[in-house]
């Protein structure tokens, strides 16, 4: 199942299963784009590609743990794809409070 996706229809089967593949090539530029957003920093909305030049933002830094897991699957995804993703976040847990709040991202 995927959520939150441009193009549902086009997900990874293993191990992921929150993303699009996308060609390189797009003709819309934005088409390579993801965005996280959190219901904890109301109107900030992180835009990144996912490429391997993937780096954490100052900017963002709440943002970072997502960007990371992905980083990690750059290497599945196959040449001449872009990996692209909407995420939301939404919890009760309060930023940086020291429990698991950046763990439960993971998605296995």
């Amino acid at each position: 199942m995927c959520f939150g996706l441009r193009n549902p229809s086009v997900c990874f089967d293993e191990p992921l299963a929150l993303g699009a593949l996308v060609d390189e090539e797009a003709e819309d530029a934005s088409a390579l784009l993801s965005m996280i957003v959190s219901l904890q920093v109301p109107g900030e909305v992180a835009v990144f590609e996912c490429s391997p030049g993937l780096q954490p933002s100052d900017q963002h830094p709440w943002a970072n743990y997502v960007k990371g897991v992905a980083h990690e699957y750059l290497a599945d995804v196959p040449a001449g794809k872009r990996l692209v993703f909407d995420f939301a976040v939404a919890s009760s847990v309060p930023l940086g409070s020291g429990l698991s709040s950046s763990a439960s991202l993971e998605v296995r």
